[in-house]
């Protein structure tokens, strides 16, 4: 993440900073003349369409997928017996 936000004009995140800290310092500055509009960045930025693309065939691929329903049939109402409930 930080290689992201270092190549989309962030400023460099500092080796004795925590880069949690940095990054929502980074993505919370209001001034508009040192940091860009991060929402827009992201969504022009190739690692969304990445992103959406790896998303896109993860559903395609969980849609085409046969479900196995065999152990449906063997579940029984809980995990556990009742005496071992108690």
């Amino acid at each position: 993440m930080l290689k992201y936000f270092a190549k989309s004009r962030a400023r460099p995140c500092k080796e004795s900073e925590d880069p949690a800290e940095y990054i929502l310092q980074i993505v919370a500055c209001k001034d508009t003349s040192t940091s860009p509009d991060w929402v827009l960045t992201w969504t022009k930025s190739t690692e969304h369409l990445d992103m959406m693309a790896e998303h896109r065939r993860m559903n395609q691929d969980m849609f085409n997928s046969k479900v196995n329903t065999s152990h449906h049939a063997k579940a029984k109402k809980f995990a556990a017996p009742l005496i071992i409930q108690l």
